[in-house]
């Protein structure tokens, strides 16, 4: 609550001293590409996720170039049973697959269509295909004596309390077919407790546990695949002149075009550093990258500033994250 009302003071102050030089940001959303570079792929195959002993074969020969997460910490472990882990391969999977149905924008080709093509020395019939697996899978049953009193007739009890360590480690594949482009090649890890509780039936299956972690895994990945919305502060450059001042409160209140109006004319006029590069920025706000290039390419050439510089930069990486977002949109 204190954080809260501090907050809102601090907004009043900057307010109230906008004309005195309280620094302006302009709030916008920037559409990104997805983390991969997946194209224009419209369709995707999940294949069924591998136990242990079959990755250990697959690692053994090279086929993925990873880490593994030979060491367990001190963590006393045994692997589980194969069927334990193939409820949680079958959980990724289903979970994959549910996931990538849910997106809306690719369609899930089933993993024996691919099985049949490839035997058939054919191309595989999805723009994608995920492969993946088990590389360990441990667990451990912990118990701890814990004292407590009886605040009123201070007789001492022991309870005992039990929880569950599990380990697990995942390693998943993405290959693009069309180029046959592997865009992802990656192991994520989890070490995770149950909460401790003195009945040890309450104790959860370290199967379970490891599903709840796996169903996470397959959600973040499937993100990878999506573009998203990123909120991001432009923040424009200071100066004490009136009009300026004028301009920034503007673009704060969200007027963004009147602003863009006014330090174009006070650039025009008066020839500010300030009023130019706040154009460009602005412009940045509104999704005109390439003006927004043009224009802070000539405040730079115009007066050699590094602010302008570095804004330069960072425009020619939001023109190139356009131009890959725009493959990626259908």
């Amino acid at each position: 609550m204190k954080k809260t009302v501090l907050s809102i003071i601090s907004a009043a102050l900057c307010a109230a001293l906008i004309f005195t030089g309280c620094q302006t940001e302009v709030e916008t959303k920037i559409e990104r590409p997805a983390v991969l570079d997946v194209k224009n792929s419209t369709t995707v195959a999940v294949m069924p996720f591998k136990g242990s002993a079959e990755m250990a074969k697959l690692l053994d020969d090279g086929t993925y170039n990873v880490n593994l997460y030979r060491n367990i910490d001190g963590l006393t472990s045994n692997p589980l049973k194969v069927d334990d882990e193939q409820r949680v391969m079958a959980a990724i999977t289903d979970a994959l697959i549910n996931d990538f149905e849910k997106t809306g924008r690719f369609t899930v080709v089933p993993s024996r269509q691919v099985t049949q093509a490839e035997a058939a020395g054919k191309k595989a019939p999805a723009d994608l295909v995920i492969t993946g697996g088990l590389t360990y899978f441990g667990t451990a049953l912990q118990k701890e004596q814990r004292q407590t009193t009886d605040k009123k007739g201070g007789n001492v009890r022991h309870t005992t309390y039990y929880w569950r360590d599990i380990t697990v480690s995942v390693v998943y594949s993405v290959l693009e077919t069309k180029t046959n482009t592997l865009l992802d090649n990656r192991e994520a890890k989890y070490t995770v407790s149950s909460e401790p509780t003195p009945e040890r039936s309450f104790v959860p299956e370290a199967a379970d546990m490891a599903i709840s972690k796996v169903k996470e895994l397959s959600k973040s990945i499937v993100k990878d695949f999506l573009p998203y919305t990123e909120d991001v502060a432009l923040t424009l450059l200071f100066h004490k002149d009136t009009t300026m001042k004028t301009a920034s409160t503007n673009a704060q209140l969200g007027k963004i075009d009147l602003a863009i109006e006014q330090f174009q004319r006070i650039y025009e006029n008066k020839g500010y550093f300030e009023a130019g590069y706040n154009k460009a920025v602005l412009l940045q706000a509104n999704g005109e990258l390439e003006e927004a290039y043009a224009l802070m390419k000539e405040v730079y050439a115009r007066f050699n500033d590094d602010k302008a510089k570095r804004a330069l930069a960072v425009l020619e990486q939001e023109i190139s994250s356009k131009d890959k977002l725009k493959t990626q949109v259908q």
